[in-house]
This record gives structure tokens, C-alpha cells and sequence, in this order.
């Protein structure tokens, strides 16, 4: 009986310990946090950032080192495509060779790399590993990041045959959807320039300048060029 009791008591005793450590084990964890963007979506030939940012409990000296990694779709082989220590380290082999450039500022927690002249052999995971000793214990973010060709189309995909009158031309176009986010450039009745920046399902559009909807008067300046699905001019209110 008194074996069990001093068994028992040396148990007691280890628990405030394990508590101790418990403790100390969050705290580590705890103490250089990383954040990536979980996917990426880039068009080939144009170059893409991928973004991480670290927070450490430790002041920022040259023993942080940073470092990048790359496994293609389907395989559990990783490729190293980056290294920082003090200065930038992109990798000169492989498919990533001369194409890895810094985007970051260590002293900012910024991690950022950029990657240029993206093909579609690109898409794959990527993985950001921040190190600032004594912080060392960290999560580590993974991006996957699609690379896809953007798709070619014509103002007349967009734009029915009766509303491309008078003619607008395209100046540039932001997002996924070929008809989401168009700018365009119309002439106005009065040969004066104004610009356009038209959205799907109805390409309701604003005025660049003014970032207001068209009224009726100022529709009527454009001419044919209404909203979809609205009459066009001359057949009805």
C-alpha cells in the first residue's frame, strides 16, 4: 500500500511538470505564425506573386532563412526553388531556372516570391518555410496555384449586334469571366472620348470618371448602347 501511495505521489508530482511543458509546447508553436494564400490562379506569360507573410516573437537577425518548395500535381516529389539567408537564393536548375525572383521584405514579415513567364507545366503546390531561430516551430502554408491561358474572345461574344453601335473598343479586361469586368472605350455623339467599365449578367455599365450608373439622358448620349436586355433605342421606353 505505501508503493502504490509513493507511486501515486510521484505521479502527482509529475503533473504540475507536464503542465509546464503542455504550456511551453503551445507557446513554441505559437511563436512564428506563417499565412499563403491557399490557391493562386495566374495566366501564362504573365507573372505571378506568390504571397506569404510570417509574424515572429524573435527580432529579425541573419540566422532567418526562408525557403520555397514546389511539388508538381500528382507526385510526391518536392523541388527546392528558393533560398534566403541574408540574400535572395533562386534556384538555377530545373523548370524553375531563371524564373524566381524576391518579392518580399523580411523586415516587413513578407516572404513573397514572384514567379515569371508562367507556363502551364507551373500549376502545382507550392510551400513557404520561414525560420528565425530561436523561433523555429511552425506551421508551414501550402499554395496551389493554376495556371491557365486566358481565353480569347470578341466584343460581339459580349455585347449583342444591336448594342455595338456606336463602336467600342476594349481597353482591358479584369477577372475570370471573358465578360466580367470589360472597360471599354465608347464615342460619344459629340466625337468627345468617355470610358465604359461594363459588367456581367447585364453589362450595367459606369462611368469611369464618375463611378456612377448611366442615367437615361446620359444612355442616350451613347447612342444604341444599352444595358443587356433593355430596349433599344427608338423601340420603346
Amino acid at each position: 500500500m505505501q508503493q502504490s501511495g509513493a507511486g501515486g505521489g510521484r505521479g502527482c508530482a509529475l503533473l504540475p511538470l507536464l503542465g509546464v511543458l503542455l504550456f511551453q509546447g503551445v507557446y513554441t508553436a505559437l511563436s512564428l505564425e506563417i499565412k499563403a494564400d491557399a490557391h493562386v490562379r495566374g495566366y501564362v506569360g504573365e507573372k505571378i506573386k506568390l504571397k506569404c507573410t510570417f509574424r515572429s516573437t524573435s527580432s529579425i537577425t541573419d540566422k532567418l532563412t526562408i525557403d520555397w518548395t514546389y511539388r508538381p500535381p500528382s507526385s510526391s516529389r518536392t523541388e527546392s526553388i528558393f533560398h534566403y539567408q541574408s540574400f535572395q537564393y533562386p534556384t538555377t536548375a530545373g523548370t524553375f531556372r531563371d524564373r524566381i525572383s524576391w518579392a518580399g521584405d523580411v523586415y516587413r514579415g513578407d516572404a513573397s516570391i514572384s514567379i515569371s513567364n508562367p507556363t502551364l507545366k507551373d500549376n502545382g503546390t507550392f510551400s513557404c518555410a520561414v525560420k528565425n531561430p530561436p523561433d523555429v516551430h511552425h506551421n508551414i502554408p501550402v499554395t496551389e496555384l493554376t495556371v491557365t491561358e486566358r481565353a480569347d474572345f470578341s466584343l460581339g461574344e459580349c455585347v449583342p449586334d444591336a448594342f455595338q453601335d456606336p463602336t467600342l473598343r476594349e481597353l482591358s479586361r479584369r477577372g475570370d469571366s471573358p465578360c466580367s469586368g470589360l472597360e471599354y472605350e465608347a464615342l460619344l455623339a459629340t466625337s468627345e472620348r468617355t470610358h465604359l467599365v461594363c459588367s456581367e449578367p447585364d453589362l450595367l455599365c459606369r462611368q469611369k470618371s464618375l463611378q456612377s450608373d448611366l442615367g437615361t439622358a446620359d444612355v442616350a448620349q451613347f447612342s444604341a448602347w444599352l444595358p443587356l436586355g433593355a430596349p433599344h433605342l427608338g423601340q420603346g421606353n
